[in-house]
């Protein structure tokens, strides 16, 4: 593998008994993808990779690239017209009369409406809306 990181990490996971394969090839990446997905058009070409490649997958666990997936998500919504309301700090869930979420509002009391309320806190997800009894139901771990 190319890159000292990545070689640790596959090593370390080896180690603790996660089923990991290593992944030089650009094929060998796409067949770790659904068919369908591979066919969409929309894996990309993963023209870098080579015999030295640092991919590995391991099939017992993993990791997500937050800070990019979150900044490729929001040029994604944002080129689909969605509005988005930087530096907005979410204080509590809204319900309907029967208790289902439908919004949010907002520390400096604004209030959103939505049909759908997605939550993406990482490790503050338990912690960040005590109402929703969360605590010793999530756990994160690093």
């Amino acid at each position: 593998m190319g890159d000292t990181y990545t070689e640790q990490s596959f090593n370390n996971d080896l180690k603790e008994g996660a089923r990991v394969e290593r992944l030089g090839s650009a094929t060998s990446v796409r067949t770790q993808f659904p068919s369908d997905f591979r066919e969409s058009g929309k894996l990309g070409t993963f023209a870098s990779l080579d015999a030295s490649s640092t991919s590995y997958f391991n099939r017992d666990g993993g990791w997500a690239e937050a800070e990019r997936a979150v900044s490729l998500l929001m040029e994604h919504v944002k080129k689909r017209g969605v509005k988005v309301l930087p530096g907005k700090a979410v204080q509590e869930l809204t319900k309907d009369e029967r208790g289902q979420t439908n919004g949010v509002r907002c520390s400096d009391g604004s209030e959103y409406g939505a049909s759908v309320v997605v939550l993406a806190l990482g490790s503050w997800t338990a912690s960040a809306f005590p109402s929703l009894n969360l605590m010793g139901k999530c756990l994160a771990t690093g």
